[in-house]
């Protein structure tokens, strides 16, 4: 089964590093690379963590700069993890089985940046969505 793992966060290392310690091996990563890593609360740079894994890596700066390298990649199951840019549906019609997206609130409250602050300075119960 072929993996595509789209992100740049903490969230998104830990899925990465998850699919590969349960035995997935075609899993390839696009990594997020904003032009001031600062900004983005939980960044990981993927790139070292996939080169350490063996698996085979591009970083994007726009989402939809991954359209092309994603259809010819071919995946069976799209994830998409830590990421603050909407996913076009051109790209979410590439994967042959599924598309999965995590965000670390109850959407469509808790969207933007930080969220997770957010939740935090505001006192307000925590979620998930899938």
């Amino acid at each position: 089964m072929k993996i595509a793992v789209v992100g740049g966060v903490v969230s998104t290392e830990v899925l990465v590093q998850a699919l590969v310690r349960h035995g997935f091996k075609q899993v390839k990563v696009w990594g997020y690379q904003p032009t001031k890593t600062v900004l983005v609360s939980g960044w990981r740079d993927l790139r070292h963590l996939a080169g350490s894994l063996k698996l085979p890596f591009e970083s994007f700066v726009k989402v939809t700069d991954c359209e092309d390298s994603l259809r010819s990649f071919a995946p069976d199951i799209l994830f998409v993890v830590g990421l603050s840019q909407i996913v076009p549906a051109s790209m979410l019609n590439i994967a042959s089985r599924a598309n999965i997206g995590f965000h670390p609130t109850a959407l469509p409250w808790g969207r933007g940046r930080a969220p997770l602050a957010w939740l935090i300075l505001k006192c307000e119960n925590g979620a998930a969505t899938f």
